[in-house]
């Protein structure tokens, strides 16, 4: 009887403590993820297609920075990757690769890596699928695919 008692109670106790449910923090009119950053620690990272830039948030969803990307008339931007500090140079300033592309008159696809200031780091022409991989002792690699 003892058992049954107590396991009553347990039940009532965690049913009283335990009421956990999933809410919403915050919307954005755009896709969000969440990038780590070596130096600045966790940030929201939402793409304005509208605006070519793209946005970063601090975890309570105030605005942290905006990196313009520059995308020529006639090209869509396909995506931005490997949002970072330290990966691609030594300063303590975001960087990250995107790729835009254009369909007229011929298919054609331009990939960039840049910092948040601006200057382009690496422009690669023909190139639409970046990756991106440790080799361990011998640094990080790109493997880019045409």
């Amino acid at each position: 009887m003892k058992t049954k008692i107590f396991i009553v109670a347990m039940l009532l106790i965690n049913t009283i403590i335990l009421k956990a449910q999933i809410t919403l923090e915050h919307s954005y009119n755009y896709a969000v993820s969440v990038v780590n950053l070596s130096v600045s620690g966790y940030k929201y990272s939402a793409l304005d297609a509208t605006t070519q830039e793209v946005k970063l948030f601090n975890l309570n969803h105030s605005l942290w920075k905006t990196i313009t990307l520059n995308i020529p008339s006639g090209y869509t931007l396909q995506s931005t990757n490997f949002i970072s500090e330290k990966l691609f140079n030594l300063d303590n300033n975001v960087e990250l690769l995107y790729t835009y592309y254009q369909t007229s008159p011929s298919t054609s696809y331009v990939s960039k890596i840049i910092s948040e200031t601006g200057a382009v780091l690496l422009t690669m022409p023909n190139v639409y699928n970046n990756f991106v991989s440790s080799t361990g002792t011998n640094g990080t690699k790109r493997s880019p695919q045409n």
